[in-house]
């Protein structure tokens, strides 16, 4: 609760609320260097915050891996989402 996340005099995020319920599935969308990342390695305790405390079940990231080395880094789904595979562009040029 109240997450935040600061880099030198950068910060990134404050005030950050939230809950995950197990079995339910997530997005999190955000401009490039917003904090997605940051936010999921502070929940996945890969990260710790600057500000507040999270406070989640070690089952909630399951079935996630790391993306670097060593077990570093934030978790990514195995499975990979896909939301546009099989449709088809309504655009017509002309």
């Amino acid at each position: 609760s109240n997450l935040g996340r600061s880099f030198g005099d950068r910060t990134l995020f404050a005030g950050v609320s939230i809950q995950l319920n197990r079995g339910e599935r997530y997005g999190l969308v955000g401009a490039n260097g917003s904090g997605k990342t940051t936010l999921l390695n502070i929940l996945s305790g890969e990260m710790d915050a600057t500000e507040g405390h999270a406070s989640v079940p070690k089952d909630v990231f399951r079935g996630m891996k790391s993306t670097r080395s060593e077990g570093r880094g934030p978790p990514i789904p195995i499975e990979e989402a896909h939301p546009f595979r099989g449709k088809r562009s309504t655009h017509s040029e002309g």
